[in-house]
């Protein structure tokens, strides 16, 4: 007898499309990247991702969408919990390194059309 997988409230599914998408990324440009390649990376059809997203460019704004909430949000952690002005620079700037250190998609997201 074979399961079904369990249906996943469509928040976390996005999430999950989100950063697969920022997965692939760090591989390659994210202009080549398919419906086809996040589908596989996921193990679920295209039109599973289409019950999420009408558009792959629907896609693609939720990830830039969530690069600068996830940004911003640690950054301003960092300075936040800073003791000096000079050392919530030096947070922030941290903040954004390891940012790109866990996601390092993100820069090829973010400039692979320039």
């Amino acid at each position: 007898m074979t399961t079904k997988p369990l249906r996943q409230p469509t928040e976390d599914r996005q999430a999950e499309i989100v950063l697969t998408l920022l997965q692939l990324a760090a591989g390659r440009s994210a202009l080549d990247i398919t419906t086809s390649d996040i589908a596989r990376a996921m193990k679920v059809s295209q039109g599973a991702l289409f019950r999420h997203f009408p558009t792959k460019e629907a896609m693609r704004l939720a990830v830039v969408g969530w690069i600068e909430a996830e940004l911003l949000r640690r950054v301003g952690a960092a300075g936040a919990a800073a003791a000096s002005p000079v050392d919530a620079l030096r947070a922030m700037f941290l903040a954004h390194v390891e940012f790109f250190i866990a996601y390092p998609g993100v820069p090829r997201f973010i400039f692979g059309e320039l």
